[in-house]
């Protein structure tokens, strides 16, 4: 048996970390495989990610990185119990072996992923994350605007191998999916870019990740990637995001906003919105027109249920609904379609929102628990990264979590794949310890300025 020296135990940390950012990388441009490169195998691919994110759990517990947390335990407790129940529920011919499969990768497998990632990556590693993030913004940017130009019938605009799927905004304009082979992918990336780069203008000192000139870029990219989406929730993130970096700077009293910074800032968006206006005018009049038919038709507050899933509160009340639940996987239309499954209740439920899915899967015992946990988790992850801003006026972490506050609690976590992966990598972001010691943060600030 090799002998683990710190040498070592360093460089099996370095090729976690690296097999990681493979991994995201791939969460990025999967949908561009599906699509575009080998659409005849979109439906395999979309497991093209599983291989690697096992691998990855190999080497982490062959190399000593496998994190010891009680919170992933107690959620892989849970998890083995509901897996139990599916279990039994292909015993009895309630449903059937990929089904449960399928619950099992949706739940269970995804869980050690943040927790490897918070163990494994250091200061620099995470700003590297960030750099590559706001670095891909630029180019994808490129790609989205010709989508939006583009007829929905282009080949740029294909979601499919059959050419189907493709959603418009009105009046033929595009929804943009980027390099993502649905609209829920691209929402989900422009959230995040504009999480990232709200918290990468407010870094200070030796916290700064770029030079000022590769920063204004990205931020052109984002603001550009955000104007084309042609998605009412991806502006509505971005508002609260925004609202609360400022927020986030009056309380946390370790930010210091300079006259430039604001000036900055106030130029960005009145270049945001000149863009939207003369540049993309299509846009901008088809999601000014959505904003004003949702103010008509629905409250801010029917907006929220309506995510979270008007059905949820139902579910419960069907008495057809098993005391344990439909099962894990059971709600999914995965890889091999919807799954046919005894009784009456799968026949004619339907399933708009996530909290829906989750009351349907655990039943009453274990389904209203499952939603309770990911709010707890949203909240947390938002305590314990605001303490970096607090502290160190350390915005970035923080942002993150913001990010994931809505996509934890009314994201289609286990009903998308793409979402899921963006979830469980930036939860693990936030996880993360984002502190640097005072000695090597000046020898980077140093590297940066010469």
């Amino acid at each position: 048996m090799q002998e683990s020296t710190p040498e070592r135990r360093e460089q099996q940390r370095v090729f976690l970390v690296r097999l990681t950012t493979f991994i995201y990388l791939l969460l990025i441009f999967e949908g561009a495989l599906r699509k575009w490169a080998l659409p005849s195998l979109s439906g395999p691919l979309t497991l093209v990610r599983d291989p690697f994110v096992l691998f990855l759990y190999f080497r982490a517990a062959g190399s000593g990185w496998w994190p010891r947390s009680w919170g992933m335990n107690c959620m892989l407790l849970l998890i083995g119990v509901l897996s139990m129940i599916g279990v039994y529920y292909v015993g009895i011919g309630r449903t059937d072996v990929v089904t449960l499969m399928w619950g099992l990768r949706t739940y269970m497998v995804p869980i050690p992923f943040p927790f490897i990632i918070g163990s494994v990556f250091k200061r620099e590693d995470l700003e590297r994350f960030v750099r590559i993030t706001l670095l891909l913004a630029i180019p994808i940017a490129g790609l989205t605007y010709v989508q939006f130009k583009s007829p929905a019938s282009s080949w740029i605009n294909q979601v499919s191998a059959n050419g189907k799927g493709v959603f418009t905004v009105a009046d033929g304009v595009v929804r943009t999916t980027g390099t993502f082979s649905f609209t829920g992918g691209q929402s989900c990336f422009v959230g995040c870019l504009v999480a990232l780069a709200c918290g990468a203008w407010f870094q200070k000192g030796h916290h700064r990740l770029m030079r000022f000139r590769w920063l204004l870029a990205c931020t052109a990219g984002v603001l550009s990637n955000l104007a084309v989406s042609g998605s009412r929730g991806a502006f509505l993130m971005s508002a609260a995001m925004f609202l609360a970096s400022i927020l986030a700077t009056f309380i946390g009293g370790k930010l210091d906003i300079t006259l430039k910074q604001l000036v900055i800032g106030m130029a960005i968006l009145s270049l945001t919105g000149w863009f939207m206006v003369y540049v993309v005018p299509d846009t901008y009049r088809t999601i000014a027109l959505r904003f004003a038919v949702a103010a008509k038709s629905e409250s801010l507050e029917d907006r929220v249920m309506s995510s979270f899933g008007s059905d949820a509160f139902s579910i419960l009340e069907r008495p057809d609904l098993p005391s344990l639940g439909t099962g894990i996987g059971s709600t999914a239309v995965n890889l091999f379609g919807p799954r046919r499954i005894p009784g009456t209740f799968m026949s004619t439920a339907s399933f708009e929102g996530e909290a829906g899915r989750l009351l349907a899967e655990g039943g009453p015992v274990f389904g209203p628990l499952l939603i309770i946990i990911r709010i707890f988790i949203a909240i947390y992850l938002c305590v314990r990264t605001f303490g970096y801003v607090r502290r160190k006026g350390d915005m970035l972490p923080f942002m993150c979590s913001i990010f994931l506050l809505p996509v934890i609690t009314i994201g289609q976590v286990i009903g998308n794949n793409t979402i899921a992966g963006f979830t469980w990598i930036f939860a693990g972001i936030c996880l993360a310890n984002w502190d640097m010691p005072d000695t090597e943060a000046g020898e980077v600030l140093a590297a940066r300025v010469s």
